[in-house]
């Protein structure tokens, strides 16, 4: 039997009943987070999960700019940089 699995930072893994040896978990990230790893690791019967924790990581948000009446205005609004 593996040990329970907690959920990544911004994000969540589910595991189905006792995790037991070849029991699958699968990782998500909450909405606007990608997964950096493996979505799925397989519990092994030496009691180890397989793989590496996966994590979940967020796009980097800036401010966004406009020209407005000769003048540069910070607005409300941001882009997404990848």
């Amino acid at each position: 039997m593996c040990v329970d699995l907690e959920d990544p930072e911004n994000g969540r893994v589910n595991v189905s009943a006792d995790a037991v040896v070849g029991t699958v978990a699968i990782y998500m990230c909450n909405e606007g987070f990608t997964l950096n790893g493996t979505q799925t690791r397989v519990c092994e019967s030496d009691g180890r999960w397989s793989g590496i924790e996966p994590e979940c990581e967020g796009k980097i948000l800036v401010p966004y700019y406009c020209f407005w009446d000769e003048l540069w205005t910070t607005v409300l609004y941001f882009q997404k940089l990848t």
